[in-house]
């Protein structure tokens, strides 16, 4: 039995079929932080330029980064998610920072 989390070795093969099935539970895991953060920075009144770039960031990042995911692109997919990660850290700075 294959682990959950496969090798990147595996990527592609007709086994992996059930990347698409994965990726609804994956895609769900910070968007209830994204939504805090940018809700708590718009209730404080720190929203900005900065704040503003890192939402954008974020979005545009997990829309590039899911068909990824689904599809199994290896490299990348990990700097996409890299930028949508740091999209999601200028909103949670902007709130400390700003």
């Amino acid at each position: 039995m294959r682990s959950r989390h496969a090798p990147s070795s595996d990527v592609g093969r007709p086994a992996d079929r059930d990347r698409p099935a994965r990726l609804h539970p994956a895609a769900r895991d910070r968007e209830p932080v994204l939504g805090g953060a940018v809700l708590a920075a718009v209730a404080t009144g720190r929203l900005d330029i900065w704040t503003t770039i890192g939402a954008h960031l974020y979005f545009i990042g997990r829309l590039i980064y899911l068909p990824l995911y689904a599809m199994g692109v290896p490299v990348l997919r990990t700097v996409i998610w890299m930028a949508a990660t740091a999209g999601l850290l200028m909103v949670i700075a902007g709130l400390f920072l700003g």
